[in-house]
């Protein structure tokens, strides 16, 4: 079974609860669950003596067989959670490792949207540049991949929280994927922590190439 009961204990009134949660969610065979991953309800648990809601963050593996897609989500500080899992390393799936609920989500849209997600990250580190450079004055904490009716944008974060959302240029989106990618080495091909520390490094590794 892949869901099991967790102990919680409310941080608003301290009372223990029994939660469910679930060390892998496969959209193939449980499809009602996708909405609760997107939504990262799947994630929260609302205390039925006080009624406050917060998020939690536990281990879960979401699979989805038809796209061929595994992402990890994990609190432990690990840049692949495959890595002792050889089968799987060496399938055809794309295996992402991630250690929070919107960048499992922010994953999940940018795959189902056809698009590699290691030319978002870039593009993302450009467009945090661009933004903290225009207004100095704003502190850029992270940037999320969004789809919307007028294309992709990226949901701005703060430490004030989502304080808004600023267009992708697909152009700029194609330029990378087209003339930076095939500058990746194994090594950075094969790793599954993409994020932006991934982008920073191998902006930096292609520099010295240059």
């Amino acid at each position: 079974m892949d869901s099991y009961q967790m102990e919680y204990k409310c941080p608003s009134c301290g009372k223990k609860h029994y939660m469910t949660a679930w060390s892998a969610v496969n959209v193939g065979t449980h499809p009602e669950l996708k909405e609760k991953v997107l939504d990262t309800s799947l994630f929260e648990f609302q205390c039925p003596h006080c009624g406050y809601t917060s998020g939690i963050l536990y281990d879960c593996l979401y699979h989805d067989p038809e796209r061929k897609i595994m992402i990890v989500l994990t609190g432990q500080e690990t840049e692949n959670a495959f890595e002792n899992q050889g089968d799987i390393s060496q399938s055809r799936y794309r295996l992402r490792t991630v250690h929070l609920p919107n960048e499992l989500v922010e994953k999940i849209l940018i795959f189902e949207s056809g698009l590699d997600d290691r030319a978002v990250e870039i593009m993302k580190l450009s467009v945090k540049i661009s933004l903290m450079t225009d207004h100095e004055d704003l502190d850029v904490r992270n940037l999320y991949f969004s789809v919307n009716d007028s294309g992709y944008g990226f949901v701005v974060e703060t430490d004030e929280g989502f304080v808004g959302e600023v267009p992708a240029d697909e152009s700029v989106y194609r330029e990378i994927e087209r003339n930076m990618l095939k500058k990746m080495n194994i090594m950075q091909a094969e790793q599954t922590l993409i994020n932006e520390d991934w982008a920073v490094n191998f902006i930096k590794t292609t520099e010295r190439m240059n």
